[in-house]
């Protein structure tokens, strides 16, 4: 039997924790200075001493990789990260953190091999950045067992915690996912043993890093006042120490009312250097960083939240309502501000006796780990047995039910307009895993090519414009189709599977003729030889 192991791979801290006699056993990082289980998905390459450096290490480079994870998916000049003057993916960058955690691990288990793992990603994550993260986790060796969703494990660790006070009814959880690089909501019903996923929502591009950006702005724009003949310095190691600077003082305003901020040389002033030196406030934080945007033409931190909290309710008033909730959950850094928690309480109408923040950046990985242990039950030939192996009887054991925030399509023309819409599968916040098979024929009886490209969308709608949904990066063609000889379209057969780690396959065939195809995310969906180089040559140190 392998140790049940579960990996979020985060923007901003990744951790690794196994299940081991009926709990979790979160893995420390001894690398680095102080030893820690939150590890920064941080990347860098020392050129002079040819070796990588991750987490802590890696920090004080000023030309580090940062942030990864929110270019999962994207191609050519969005997607490069450099370091050292080394061009990586970012599936190649999430490679080389996951097989630091798997190294940490390792170690921890005296040289046991981590080959197994639950991965976690954000549940708003795109068919492209799924299957770009699960590339990273096949260049790290690792086998990716299933793929969950952030908010998913989240809950999990929340109802272990709660145990028989949340089976005992049935209880409505609002997860709120605020990590590094995404925002995710879940909200979720347990009954008994059974937790059933009803809908997800959030925004793909607002974590801590836009926080942080704000920060910045705020700050270079209070020096700036203060300093109006000064000329900023355009350094990359001055404005690498700004943002550490912001994210240190970002973190101290959620235990203090007062933090400081102090870059040396961070402008000149005729030729005189002139330290960037100032107190802020929590308030002046809130009022300045979060509810108000200091760079022009972005909305506020908080007025984003709200309209993605707005649009999830408003999507799914026939699955829920803000009345429903009857407890909020926080998770992921970012959670940890004082103001986000207050502005989510008083949107839901939860007081404070029904929210909880509990470890918030290790709830992921400890709720994937506890994942994986029941999924190991399950898949037990003696349930049982491994049951009490694992230190998980029946009653603390639990059946997870998820949804897809995404409805799934495939792009069709129409035969009165020429224009191209969107034919849905399945609607946004269907239960996963799901499959189903769909009739088209081609627009005339002598086509002779037919090109297939799947699309997906948060809005419930067929026949919506095309250009209002989300390409997925899924399609292929079938080329020589023989004209058709009775004057009829042929008949086009569609057989979709998404699985329970959200991802599509598809099946695409002409049965008069018994040609088909599969539907193919054209990048790749599996670690490439040259990653696989690129990889080792890397990390050889």
């Amino acid at each position: 039997m392998s140790i049940p192991i579960g990996i979020d791979l985060g923007t901003s801290t990744s951790e690794i924790t196994a299940w081991q006699d009926g709990q979790w056993k979160t893995f420390q990082d001894n690398s680095a200075a102080t030893p820690t289980e939150v590890v920064p998905s941080v990347v860098a390459y020392d050129p002079q001493s040819q070796q990588h450096l991750v987490g802590e290490l890696a920090e004080s480079y000023p030309d580090c990789i940062r942030e990864a994870k929110r270019k999962m998916g994207k191609t050519g000049e969005e997607a490069r990260c450099t370091t050292g003057g080394k061009d990586l993916k970012p599936e190649e960058v999430g490679a080389v953190v996951l097989k630091h955690l798997k190294a940490i691990a390792e170690e921890s288990l005296f040289g046991d091999t981590v080959t197994d793992v639950i991965l976690t990603i954000p549940a708003i994550f795109s068919q492209k950045a799924r299957i770009a993260t699960k590339t990273a986790g096949e260049l790290a060796g690792l086998n990716i067992i299933q793929l969950i969703n952030e908010p998913v494990a989240a809950a999990l660790y929340y109802a272990f915690l709660a145990g028989d006070k949340w089976k005992a009814g049935i209880n409505n959880l609002f997860v709120f996912d605020f990590g590094g690089g995404t925002l995710d909501f879940t909200v979720c019903t347990m009954a008994g043993n059974i937790v059933n996923f009803v809908c997800s929502g959030g925004d793909p591009e607002l974590g801590g890093k836009d926080i942080d950006e704000m920060f910045m702005a705020y700050v270079t724009n209070k020096f700036m006042a203060a300093n109006p003949s000064a000329k900023q310095s355009d350094s990359v190691g001055v404005k690498a120490m700004l943002k550490n600077q912001c994210i240190l003082c970002k973190k101290s305003l959620t235990r203090s009312e007062t933090g400081k901020i102090y870059v040396s040389s961070f402008a000149t002033d005729n030729g005189r250097p002139v330290d960037l030196d100032l107190s802020v406030t929590r308030d002046e934080f809130n009022e300045n960083v979060l509810k108000n945007s200091p760079i022009p033409g972005k909305d506020s931190i908080i007025n984003r939240i709200k309209v993605s909290l707005d649009n999830l309710f408003e999507q799914n008033k026939d699955r829920t309502s803000m009345s429903d909730i009857d407890y909020l959950l926080f998770v992921g850094g970012s959670s940890y501000i004082p103001y986000v928690q207050e502005y989510l309480k008083e949107y839901l109408g939860i007081d404070h006796s029904r929210a909880f923040c509990q470890e918030p950046n290790l709830a992921v990985t400890r709720g994937a780990a506890y994942f994986a242990a029941n999924r190991e039950i399950l898949n037990a030939a003696d349930p049982e047995a491994m049951g009490i192996q694992l230190g998980l009887p029946e009653n603390k054991r639990v059946d997870v039910f998820a949804v897809s925030p995404h409805g799934i399509g495939c792009e069709v023309t129409d035969r009165q307009t020429g224009g191209r819409l969107y034919s849905q599968w399945f609607p946004p916040q269907q239960q996963i895993p799901f499959e189903g098979s769909f009739g088209y024929s081609l627009l005339t009886p002598d086509q002779t090519s037919l090109r297939f490209a799947i699309y997906q969308s948060m809005v419930d709608e067929d026949g919506q414009d095309i250009e209002d949904t989300e390409f997925t990066g899924c399609e292929n063609q079938i080329v020589n189709i023989p004209p058709s000889t009775d004057g009829t379209c042929r008949a086009v057969q569609t057989e979709v599977k998404y699985d329970e780690s959200g991802l599509l396959h598809a099946l695409v065939t002409i049965p008069s003729t018994g040609q088909s195809m599969t539907l193919e995310y054209k990048e790749s969906a599996m670690a490439s030889e040259a990653s696989k180089r690129k990889i080792a040559e890397f990390t050889k140190n």
